[in-house]
């Protein structure tokens, strides 16, 4: 049987045949692939300042969330490769 780690190792690792950016179909990985659109300046709303309605977080702004999240803060020059 497996447990949870090796379900999404499963669901989430690459696999001949299947290009990267194809998504798995599986609920419990897929996120919605639109994103909502803001129209608040990110600036503003680092800084506390913009006038955005408190609300409550949904699937598609949860994926928008870790879709900006998910950028390059380091990298490491190997022999093979930066």
């Amino acid at each position: 049987m497996e447990n949870a780690t090796q379900t999404l190792h499963r669901l989430t690792s690459y696999e001949p045949g299947r290009e990267r950016d194809e998504p798995v179909d599986d609920p419990r990985v897929s996120l919605p692939r639109d994103l909502p659109s803001t129209t608040a300046p990110a600036v503003a709303v680092l800084a506390g300042t913009a006038a955005v309605a408190p609300a409550e977080l949904d699937l598609p702004q949860l994926s928008r969330s870790l879709h900006l999240s998910a950028g390059v803060v380091r990298t490491t020059v190997r022999p093979y490769a930066t």
